[in-house]
């Protein structure tokens, strides 16, 4: 927090500057959600000690994303392939 809100002054746009102001203001009235989501649910009585961190765990599901994805892709080119076949056999 201490280097974004050092960074002010240094941009050389002004406009950059205003954004970067904007965006400390944001965090600063935020400050609750840059918190570890595990300690939070420790707090509630759950229990964390499994649970990877927050931006591991976001990576993770943007690789089960990708997959799925290139799954779907997939079965679409196998499916229009046999409709172009099936079309040009008729």
């Amino acid at each position: 927090m201490r280097e974004l809100a050092s960074a002010i002054g240094t941009l050389e746009h002004e406009e950059k500057e205003k954004q970067l102001e904007a965006l400390v203001r944001r965090i600063e009235e935020m400050l609750g959600c840059l918190r570890d989501y595990r300690i939070w649910l420790q707090e509630k009585g759950i229990d964390a000690t499994n649970m990877r961190a927050m931006g591991s765990a976001e990576g993770t599901m943007h690789m089960f994303a990708k997959r799925s994805e290139a799954k779907t892709v997939e079965v679409g080119r196998t499916q229009g392939l046999k409709r172009c076949y099936e079309r040009s056999s008729r």
